[in-house]
C-alpha cells in the first residue's frame, strides 16, 4: 500500500468520524431541540387560532387543554407507530361533534412536520367496532394518466350509509374532485371516542439551510377547515350517532 494512499485513507476516515460526532454533538446542544408543539396551546398558537376561526363561523366552539379531563389523548402513544402528540381540544357544543383535536409531530427534527384534525364524537361503540369503520376511496379512470372522476366510502355499515347521503356528497366536492379530503372514520378504543380524521395531502419541501446544507422537510399546510368541511364532518358524526341509537333499539 502506497504511502499516499494511506494518507488519503486517514483523512477520508478523520472526516467520516468529524462529521458523524458534529452531527451528535448539533442534536444534543441545549436549547437547541425544536419543539413545535411549544406554544401551540394558547390564543396565539394554532389550536388557538383554529378555536377563534370556529367562533367566527358561528359555532360554540371552547378552547380546553390537553390535561383536561373533558380533552382526549393521541390515538397511538407507544411504539413506533405512535401518532404524535395532542396540541389540545376545540369542544364543540350544540352538534354532533363533541370535539376537534389537532395532533403534531413529537419531534421537527424527524422531518415530520404533519399536523392532523380529528372530529370526535363521544359514544358507547362497543360492538360496532366494524360497523364504523369508514374510508373515502377515489374513484379513478385511465391507466397511465389517472383522473378522479368519482369518490365512494369503504368500508362497514357507516360507509354504506355515507354512500346514501346526497347532501353530504355535496358538502365533500364544494371545491372540485381535485380537492376532495382523505377522510377516515376508525373507533378509538383507548380514549373512548370515534375519530374522523382529515389526512392532509403531503408536499416536500426545502427547508432553511442549516450547517452547509438545506434540510429536505415533509412538510403540511395549516389549513383550518371550512364551513362546508366541518357541516360535513358533523353530518357524518350524526350518522354515527343514528348507528348507536339503531344499535340500541335492537340490543333492547
Amino acid at each position: 500500500m502506497s504511502s499516499n494512499f494511506k494518507y488519503n485513507y486517514h483523512i477520508i476516515g478523520y472526516w467520516i468520524r468529524f462529521l458523524y460526532f458534529e452531527q451528535v454533538r448539533h442534536k444534543n446542544m441545549p436549547g437547541e431541540k425544536k419543539e413545535p408543539t411549544k406554544n401551540e396551546y394558547t390564543e396565539e398558537g394554532l389550536i388557538g387560532r383554529l378555536s377563534e376561526h370556529l367562533r367566527k363561523m358561528g359555532l360554540d366552539a371552547t378552547l380546553i387543554p390537553p390535561t383536561s379531563p373533558e380533552a382526549v389523548g393521541p390515538r397511538l402513544t407507544k411504539g413506533p407507530l405512535s401518532s404524535g402528540r395532542s396540541l389540545g381540544c376545540i369542544k364543540i357544543r350544540n352538534r354532533n361533534l363533541d370535539l376537534i383535536q389537532i395532533e403534531g409531530p413529537e419531534d421537527m427534527d424527524a422531518g415530520r412536520l404533519t399536523y392532523l384534525y380529528h372530529f370526535i364524537v363521544r359514544t358507547d361503540f362497543e360492538g360496532l367496532e366494524h360497523a364504523l369503520k369508514a374510508e373515502i376511496k377515489p374513484i379513478t379512470r385511465g391507466f397511465i394518466s389517472k383522473k378522479t372522476i368519482d369518490f365512494k366510502w369503504d368500508g362497514g355499515e357507516l360507509a354504506r350509509r355515507l354512500n346514501l347521503d346526497s347532501q353530504l356528497k355535496s358538502l365533500l366536492l364544494e371545491n372540485g374532485l381535485d380537492q376532495l379530503p382523505t377522510v377516515e372514520v376508525a373507533t378509538d378504543k383507548a380514549n373512548k371516542c370515534v375519530r374522523i380524521t382529515k389526512t392532509p395531502t403531503p408536499r416536500w419541501s426545502t427547508g432553511p439551510r442549516e450547517r452547509g446544507g438545506p434540510t429536505v422537510l415533509l412538510a403540511v399546510e395549516r389549513k383550518f377547515p371550512t364551513r362546508e368541511e366541518f357541516e360535513a364532518y358533523d353530518r357524518i358524526a350524526h350518522h354515527i350517532r343514528s348507528m348507536r341509537k339503531s344499535s340500541d333499539l335492537v340490543i333492547h
